[in-house]
């Protein structure tokens, strides 16, 4: 749901030409909270799986399995989210495309040889 209503919601208003009037934290807190939804989104898929596995596993125990493991493993998302998107707060800022203030990239990191190497090591 936060994926549809957030990030679908922003590049649609960034697609239709809008200048970006949110300034510069505005772009870097907007980038992280789109990072950190969609990176979560595929993490709590994951903790479903484990939360199913489990069940499979020990069906008899499915009804004593606590609560608590089940929102340890959704807080645990959340934060692996949190930290990996953390990487945009310091990625993003505003540039000057075409007479127009959009949200990006710096270009200093666009144009740096090694920037995909090393952000493959580093967030994935």
């Amino acid at each position: 749901l936060l994926v549809g209503l957030l990030i679908v919601t922003r590049d649609i208003i960034e697609k239709s030409c809008i200048p970006f009037i949110l300034g510069d934290i505005g772009c870097r807190l907007i980038g992280f909270i789109q990072v950190t939804i969609a990176y979560n989104s595929s993490y709590v898929l994951v903790c479903v799986s484990i939360d199913r596995l489990y069940a499979i596993v020990r069906p008899m125990d499915v009804r004593t399995a606590s609560a608590a493991f089940r929102y340890t493993l959704i807080i645990a998302s959340w934060i692996i989210s949190i930290s990996f998107a953390s990487a945009q707060l310091f990625l993003r800022e505003i540039e000057v495309f075409r007479g127009m203030r959009v949200c990006g990239n710096r270009s200093d990191i666009k144009n740096w040889n090694h920037s995909r190497p090393v952000g493959l090591l580093i967030f994935y």
